[in-house]
């Protein structure tokens, strides 16, 4: 499934939302599945993230970590590089799963959640009444 960076990384917090429920061991496990591919494009952003700190930022005195200092020339830069890096658009593997087995599984979700795991929750979805 081709998908922007950006939207994968909006969608973190529900993901994890969803992925931290206790769950049924079936759909825990199709879940687990599911969502393998967009962990690990999650985790490879980040760490191109933090490459692009160590590129233009400075150690911070006391924790040696890079910093990049707010209105800096390498600020302005290492945004640059970050909005670059979540326009990429990536393949990554993902097994939707029916908005049935979300209702059945899952005991609640907001629509904001819902919104941002479009990417993940198979269409076929239905007005509830």
């Amino acid at each position: 499934m081709k998908i922007q960076l950006k939207e994968l990384v909006e969608s973190q917090g529900a993901l994890q939302r969803l992925r931290n429920q206790p769950l049924k061991v079936k759909f825990a496990s199709t879940l687990k599945k599911a969502t393998k591919g967009a962990m690990k494009a999650l985790t490879d952003y980040y760490n191109d993230r933090n490459e692009i700190i160590k590129t233009y930022g400075t150690p911070d005195k006391e924790t040696k970590q890079p910093q990049v200092n707010p209105g800096t020339p390498e600020a302005e830069e290492a945004e640059a590089a970050v909005k670059l890096l979540l326009e990429k658009e990536i393949d990554v593997i993902v097994h939707p799963i029916p908005v049935s087995e979300l209702d059945k599984y899952v005991k609640e979700m907001t629509a904001n959640d819902v919104g941002v795991l479009e990417w993940l929750i198979n269409e076929g979805m239905s007005v509830v009444k």
